[in-house]
């Protein structure tokens, strides 16, 4: 699956989910970009092409090539399996979508409040004029960012976890970029990844679910809102109510690695297939918290003729869960 292909890109894509780099492009910002990923012991170098509010990024993983197309102005990223001749498509704030890409995963979290940004003057960048600023939540240091106003489009990213990881853009080409960049290929086929249809139908409890899940309807029911921190194991329930969306935001509580599910329930089991909720590489219903206070918010917005509770579990770690109801708009 598509899903699958991006596990290096997801220790990257998630710990840059606390901040904010950019607001919105310069409609006439036109380029093509190296784009390198520098880890610790390696360099991978893709291809990055910006016109507008779109971008593609040309990504090779486990020797497959991989598309990614992203629409600002419609909200929909297109995951693209080239060997495959498959795609899959999603709004560009889904976790699916933020774990592939940096530059949505630092967007997407502009509302989080206690994220500061310090200034720290201008430095240039692959010859290009940036004002670099550090981004900070909880008193640590979590982003530094080079930001061209020339192009509106962050050109340099370093996100502080245990070893530094960078994003950098270089031999960028001011260059007229073609439309069809931008457009799935014709004769590929859409992989269906929407949520069930109402009224969904439980999946078997023995159809590849944690043992854990199995506990599932015996956990401790809670009233919103909630504040509460939760130990790795920890389970609890939050009902679902006609007309109100249920908002998660975990927070790590802690200096180490802390992970937490948010799964929709019916009836005491998942409305999900379990390939795609517990994806190792990062499933649709699990977060990743890399960093203390580093924060993850989820809106489940399932109605009750679909689900009728939300199961939240920390898998490993400590988190401060902050859950709460919100009217459906």
């Amino acid at each position: 699956m598509i899903r699958r292909m991006y596990a290096k890109r997801l220790t990257v894509a998630v710990t840059m989910i606390i901040v904010t780099v950019f607001c919105g492009q310069a409609l006439s910002a036109e380029f093509s970009a190296d784009m390198l990923e520098i880890g610790d012991s390696d360099t991978t170098v893709s291809k990055i092409f910006v016109k507008g509010l779109k971008y593609r990024m040309e990504l090779m993983e486990n020797g497959q090539q991989i598309f990614i197309i992203v629409n600002q102005e419609t909200n929909v990223t297109q995951a693209i399996n080239i060997s495959e001749k498959a795609y899959m498509e999603m709004p560009c704030d889904d976790f699916g979508s933020l774990a592939n890409d940096p530059f949505q995963s630092l967007k997407y979290t502009a509302a989080i409040p206690d994220a500061s940004v310090k200034p720290l003057g201008k430095e240039t960048v692959a010859g290009v004029e940036c004002d670099k600023s550090v981004v900070s939540y909880g008193g640590n240091d979590l982003i530094t960012q080079w930001v061209s106003s020339q192009h509106d489009f962050p050109l340099k990213i370093v996100a502080h976890a245990t070893v530094d990881m960078v994003i950098e853009l270089a031999n960028i080409k001011e260059t007229a970029i073609d439309d069809g960049l931008f457009v799935v290929p014709e004769g590929y086929t859409i992989m269906g990844d929407d949520p069930p249809a109402a009224p969904a139908e439980p999946v078997k409890q023995d159809s590849g679910f944690p043992e854990w899940m199995k506990d599932a309807a015996s956990a401790e029911l809670v009233q919103l809102p909630l504040e509460k921190v939760m130990l790795a194991g920890e389970m609890i329930r939050v009902e679902v109510m006609a007309g109100k969306d249920i908002f998660v935001n975990g927070i790590n509580n802690h200096g180490g690695n802390s992970t937490f599910n948010a799964i929709p329930c019916l009836n005491g089991k998942p409305i999900e297939d379990p390939s795609v909720v517990f994806s190792e590489y990062g499933g649709t219903r699990t977060y990743n918290l890399m960093m203390e206070g580093q924060a993850r918010p989820t809106t489940l917005t399932e109605t009750p003729d679909q689900a009728d509770m939300v199961l939240i579990r920390v898998d490993q770690g400590q988190v401060m869960m902050k859950i709460e109801y919100n009217k459906k708009p």
